[in-house]
């Protein structure tokens, strides 16, 4: 499961969290990269 955090280090709020695990774990981005991008707005921070 991973834990997805604004820059500001808060957590996303649910339903945007579920969503956003979803589009990454269909791999659009790799874990490696530690950055995520949703609805072009929050760049989140990956951890697993």
């Amino acid at each position: 499961m991973f834990q997805l955090h604004t820059r500001a280090g808060r957590r996303l709020p649910a339903f945007i969290h579920a969503q956003a695990v979803a589009f990454f774990q269909r791999g659009a981005q790799k874990a490696a990269d530690g950055l995520f991008i949703f609805n072009n707005q929050n760049v989140c921070h990956i951890s697993s």
